[in-house]
């Protein structure tokens, strides 16, 4: 998946959800910051940034930048 179309499908609802590496995420704009959590683990820390590219290039999957996974995204409906 390329950025753009991520961005296009995102401003449809402010909320996208994808499964990367068998775990489900949700992203979504609350009170102008975006948050990423893991719906697979609900307990866990919800993460949030000031904006999509800030998380996208800050969040951290195995270690790799959330950008560098784009590819690997399933959106979720």
């Amino acid at each position: 998946m390329l950025y753009s179309e991520f961005l296009n499908e995102f401003n449809k609802n402010k909320k996208i959800k994808f499964r990367l590496y068998c775990l489900e995420y949700i992203i979504e704009e609350k009170n102008g910051l975006y948050e990423i959590k893991t719906l697979s683990y609900p307990e866990k820390k919800i993460h949030q940034f000031k904006t999509l590219d800030e998380l996208f290039d800050s969040y951290t999957i195995y270690n790799e930048i959330l950008r560098r996974h784009l590819n690997k995204m399933n959106l979720i409906q």
